[in-house]
């Protein structure tokens, strides 16, 4: 990635996932805290880095590409399927004359 990339988005976003991920452990255990791109315990010393390329930012990426190809595919489907019921309906043949109503019978 680009190095303004990098700086200005992708690790902002790693430091708020482990932020999202301290607060998340901390429901069962309170001595966990973040520090940059770091979820550790201040008991026991032992961490986590979250690297680039480790933190979902891709696979975010590709979600979001697809669900935009899939809107403009059901746009097509929809279109296609709204000209195929027009084209039925210019092709039947036009609706004929009601039958004319008996007469009356002169009593």
């Amino acid at each position: 990635m680009l190095g303004w990339v990098q700086q200005h988005l992708v690790l902002p976003w790693t430091a708020l996932l482990a932020r999202i991920c301290a607060a998340l452990v901390t429901w069962f255990d309170s001595t966990a805290a973040a520090s940059g791109n770091v979820l550790w315990n201040q008991q026991t010393g032992f961490g986590v880095s979250i690297e680039p390329g480790c933190n979902g930012i891709e696979a975010c990426i590709v979600l979001f590409a697809a669900v935009q190809a899939l809107i403009m595919l059901d746009v097509l489907v929809v279109w296609l399927l709204w000209v195929r019921a027009g084209s039925r309906k210019a092709d039947a043949p036009p609706p004929q004359d009601p039958p004319a109503p008996p007469s009356a019978v002169a009593a």
